[in-house]
């Protein structure tokens, strides 16, 4: 009665697709279970297969197995088997079809079916890449070469192929299929999810912070990434935009070097193309490449004026780059791939060559000299309102050597720190900003020519031409912030000087602010620049906030910065605006809460819900009077202004009677 059966459905199937009909399924299955016998059961996958193939014609036998493998040994392409057995391509494809089909007959399928069951996991893990994904573009490549003979034999004979298998034996969606711990549905949510989501947040973004802006867990959102590949992509722990450019893998790779190198460091840009060109001999970056790829990304790096670039973002997954490496520069390429680098033209403008031209010419220069130089040389290449001064200070071939005066980097850029120094410095001016700045609490060498020589020359200078009492104050206010005792003289010159600064030395730059505190409000994003500078330094004053914003050394404007870091208590109060101001016992928390803020969002200002807050937080203080040389009325119109109420005539004349500027003060 079995037999009759078998005859039946295989004249019924043989030349059909038997994985698509029902009746052929369930009558292998229960024939298989009423014909097994017990000792089939302890036979490998391989070998149950391996079986039913022995009862093949041994000429079909022969070529199925050159076409598909054995064992670990792969199947061959239908060129090679050309070559190798001499038959035509046709006849090859008639010959393993002919096989499949023998395979098929209920009495020799039993096996197959079997064994093709027990192989499920196998065959999956096969197929499937960490992720438990197999990719449809990437199918043929993967089975052909991982999937062993003996289970694709089955597979075929089975479903014809293994992309019927797949589908029959996981979830798909356009791109892969895939097995997973996640209920189907809770897959494609959280795909479309990650789409949407992608068009709100900025891009890179290490995995970790990815997961944490997701709200999934991490399996789950690793695996969601792997199917959405269509949409989005990754690199070296990054989420990214699906078609990302040459600067995102810069920012990656930039951003990687400061997290396993150089976290929580301010860097000048110079050591970044530096290490960035040693280490990553694939990519030849520009100076200009490097400052492109952070600036598009300011949500994961910040630059802090002259002083340098820093991350404000924790990468805190590990690159699996450096664990397989000793160190982190890349294996250098086994060819010269210098052939294949896109070479940009050269885009530093004519002026630009011109400027560096004079200044090569010139040693150094002072901005002013350089717009005079240009507007007479080049009187045909320029008009009234192009702007000389912002090209220099831009230029990042040029070094600022001090406040007024630049030279080229190639000449400059290792200047001896004890006795460098430049006559051209010998002015009242220079000498004022540098009394100024020291008396806010810059360091010596804030500039390459802020040396202790310097200093001395400057004391020399001053002293010998003190010649009326303006000039006699200016020698003594430099008396007041000046250290004779690092001086590079001898010590007998050095004891002379000392008592000098002795009897000659008293500050006498003091004077008020030019502008009210709540004239010119600046961005959110400086305090995020301030906040990372005051936790380096430990304090703050008018001229670092300049330095660290990017903006003109000493404009005044920069007492709103101090004046609300003082109310927010990231600063203590001083006495007076020119002081330095230590940080205060917020300092922290605030650099947390804006550094959170910017990651999310890099152009959070004051209408956003962090600067809500951060105005709330100044309303509520501005009845207190312990703030120094800020005073309640000021901070009280700080905060109208910041609420985006006008600010009237007579609030500020209230406000310039009710506080009287401590130099001021009379002891009766």
């Amino acid at each position: 009665m079995i037999q009759a059966a078998i005859d039946s459905v295989t004249t019924a199937w043989e030349d059909q697709e038997p994985w698509k009909n029902k009746s052929y399924a369930m009558f292998l299955n229960s024939y298989v279970g009423c014909s097994m016998t017990p000792s089939y059961d302890n036979q490998t996958p391989e070998q149950l297969i391996s079986r039913a193939i022995d009862t093949l014609e041994r000429d079909i036998k022969q070529i199925l197995i050159l076409r598909n493998g054995m064992g670990q040994t792969p199947g061959l392409p239908y060129e090679k088997l050309e070559n190798q057995t001499g038959q035509p391509i046709e006849c090859l494809i008639a010959m393993e079809k002919k096989a499949i089909r023998r395979l098929r007959h209920p009495s020799v399928a039993k096996w197959i079916v079997k064994a093709v069951k027990k192989a499920d996991n196998t065959i999956w893990q096969t197929l499937a890449n960490e992720d438990n994904v197999v990719y449809k573009d990437d199918l043929n490549r993967q089975f052909i070469t991982g999937l062993p003979g003996e289970l694709l034999i089955g597979i075929k004979c089975l479903y014809d192929n293994v992309s019927n298998w797949l589908d029959h034996h996981s979830h798909q969606n356009p791109i892969a299929w895939y097995r997973s711990e996640y209920p189907e549905k809770v897959i494609i949510t959280t795909i479309q999810e990650v789409i949407d989501q992608k068009e709100r947040i900025h891009m890179p973004l290490p995995f970790q912070r990815f997961v944490e802006q997701m709200n999934v867990e991490s399996r789950l959102l690793k695996q969601v990434l792997a199917l959405s590949t269509n949409k989005i992509s990754t690199y070296r722990g990054y989420v990214c935009n699906f078609r990302f450019r040459a600067r995102t893998v810069r920012a990656i790779r930039i951003h990687l070097m400061f997290c396993c190198h150089h976290p929580n460091q301010i860097l000048p840009l110079e050591q970044i193309h530096a290490e960035y060109v040693e280490t990553y001999s694939d990519d030849d970056a520009l100076l200009a490449d490097i400052v492109l790829s952070m600036t598009d990304n300011p949500h994961m790096f910040v630059r802090l004026g002259s002083l340098g670039w820093y991350t404000i973002m924790a990468h805190s997954v590990k690159d699996s780059h450096i664990e397989k490496m000793e160190s982190f520069h890349l294996q250098l390429p086994n060819e010269d791939k210098s052939q294949f680098f896109y070479k940009r033209p050269d885009f530093n403008s004519f002026l630009l060559n011109a400027i560096k031209d004079f200044v090569r010419k010139q040693g150094m220069v002072r901005p002013v000299e350089v717009d005079t130089y240009i507007r007479e040389n080049y009187k045909d290449r320029i008009n009234e309102s192009t702007q000389i001064a912002p090209l220099v200070a831009g230029a990042l071939d040029l070094l600022q050597v001090s406040p007024t005066c630049y030279a080229l980097r190639e000449t400059h850029s290792r200047l001896d720190p004890q006795n460098a120094a430049a006559k051209l410095l010998l002015t009242k001016s220079d000498l004022r900003w540098y009394i100024m700045s020291r008396y806010a609490g810059e360091p010596m060498h804030t500039f390459p020519l802020w040396t202790p020589k310097m200093e001395y020359m400057w004391s020399v200078w001053a002293q010998k031409n003190a010649t009326n009492p303006s000039k006699n104050r200016l020698f003594q206010s430099l008396m007041a912030v000046a250290d004779p005792t690092c001086w590079p003289v001898p010590e007998k010159e050095k004891n002379s000087w000392l008592e000098t600064k002795k009897w000659s030395s008293s500050y006498y730059l003091s004077h008020p602010c030019k502008h009210h505190i709540w004239t010119k409000i600046p961005p959110l994003r400086d305090f995020l620049a301030l906040s990372i500078g005051l936790q380096e330094f430990g304090d703050m004053n008018w001229i670092r906030v300049n330095r660290l914003a990017g903006y003109y050394l000493f404009d005044q404007h920069s007492v709103t910065s101090l004046a609300i870091l003082i109310a927010l208590e990231a600063l203590k109060p001083t006495d007076h605006w020119q002081q330095p101001h230590q940080m205060g016992p917020m300092a922290k928390e605030l650099l947390k809460t804006i550094t959170d803020a910017f990651q999310l969002d890099p152009k959070t200002n004051w209408n956003s819900d962090l600067g809500s807050q951060l105005i709330k937080q100044l309303v509520g203080q501005t009845s207190r009077s312990d703030f120094g040389w800020v005073s309640s009325s000021d901070l009280a119109l700080l905060a109208k202004t910041l609420l985006g109420e006008p600010v009237g005539k007579e609030d500020e004349q209230s406000s310039t009677d009710s506080f009287l500027p401590k130099q001021l003060e009379l002891p009766f």
